[in-house]
């Protein structure tokens, strides 16, 4: 809780740009947040390099992304009820993006190709 008396201290900044190509200085912030974006990008690992080049030693990078197929309701109800009519599903591109984490194993070599420590990187479903 920050005391009434007291002025906020931290810069929170929030940007459009393109999160393979940022438009920031080398290790300039603390904290590097992106929601839901890592799965859509042209190429991941650029977009986790940039996070780590902008970021300042030891600061932190949080990157969410979709959890597993099963759990998200608007993609299985997209798919069932083509099925349900009897219609093949039209392709799309969701299996890209399901695909992401479901080798934890490769998506933490990203993080620890682009910088990041190991033993650093929480990956949680």
């Amino acid at each position: 809780m920050i005391a009434q008396n007291k002025p906020f201290e931290k810069l929170v900044f929030g940007c459009v740009a393109d999160n393979m190509k940022l438009p920031f200085a080398d290790n300039c912030f603390e904290a590097y947040v992106s929601n839901l974006s890592l799965m859509i990008v042209q190429h991941r690992e650029r977009m986790i390099q940039e996070a780590f080049r902008v970021l300042k030693p030891g600061a932190r990078a949080c990157i969410s992304t979709w959890g597993h197929e099963e759990n998200m309701s608007v993609f299985r109800i997209f798919r069932q009820a083509h099925t349900n009519i009897g219609r093949q599903p039209p392709a799309n591109d969701f299996d890209r993006y399901w695909a992401l984490t479901s080798d934890l194993d490769e998506f933490r070599k990203m993080f620890v190709d682009a910088g990041f420590v190991a033993s650093d990187i929480r990956i949680w479903h």
